[in-house]
């Protein structure tokens, strides 16, 4: 554990190698993240560098055609 890491930044290469792997051999690979990882990603191509992101259960699918997601998210109790 490197506290100055990013909490995201395994997934965020697991997602990168995935993506690439992916398209090369039409494999399709899974990649489930506490973070909406490509929101995050399409962040740091803007220049931005989130460091307290949300945690947002996502679960990704990779194959030759690109990307597909869903998040997760559960409900907050009020009271």
């Amino acid at each position: 554990d490197d506290d100055a890491e990013a909490p995201y930044a395994a997934d965020l290469l697991a997602f990168e190698v995935l993506q690439a792997c992916a398209r090369q051999d039409a494999q399709p690979r899974l990649l489930r993240s506490p973070f909406a990882i490509h929101v995050l990603a399409q962040d740091i191509r803007r220049g931005l560098l989130p460091t307290e992101p949300e945690h947002v259960p996502s679960v990704y699918r990779f194959d030759r055609k690109g990307i597909q997601w869903k998040t997760q998210t559960t409900p907050r109790s009020h009271g």
